[in-house]
């Protein structure tokens, strides 16, 4: 078992540890929330190099440290500058709204999709923007 102190998006925090939650499951293991402050704080059971392995695809994980107590060493540091654009409008004009890329890659996560395999199921599928984030 490890505690890990997970750096998380603000606006969308609530829906931050059911990612994690799913991420941590897709690799096999499971966590327990130890503390919901501006970080999350859990204590994860299960293979390190998996979970770091699903959670390069989070949307709102932003970085993660292994806690001892001596201190903490980073354990993941993800890029999300794809994530800033938030796309409204577009080639078909008027009040057409595309979806927000980070709402995309957290629907796919919390549906507990392997990667290359598994069925998702997107009924409305519209601008096709969740099932670009599948791929």
């Amino acid at each position: 078992m490890v505690r890990l102190r997970v750096e998380v998006s603000q606006d969308l925090r609530a829906l931050a540890y059911g990612e994690l939650e799913a991420l941590s499951e897709l690799s096999g293991g499971s966590l327990d929330l130890i503390e919901d402050s501006r970080d999350l704080v859990v204590e994860y059971r299960g293979d390190l190099e998996s979970l770091r392995r699903r959670i390069c695809r989070a949307a709102l994980i932003k970085r993660a440290w292994i806690s001892n107590g001596a201190g903490e060493k980073l354990f993941a540091e993800l890029d999300r500058s794809r994530y800033r654009v938030l796309r409204r409008g577009g080639r078909w004009g008027g009040d057409t709204v595309v979806i927000d890329l980070r709402i995309a890659r957290l629907l796919v996560n919390l549906a507990r999709t392997e990667e290359g395999g598994g069925v998702f199921l997107d009924p409305f599928v519209g601008s096709g923007i969740i099932a670009q984030e599948l791929c």
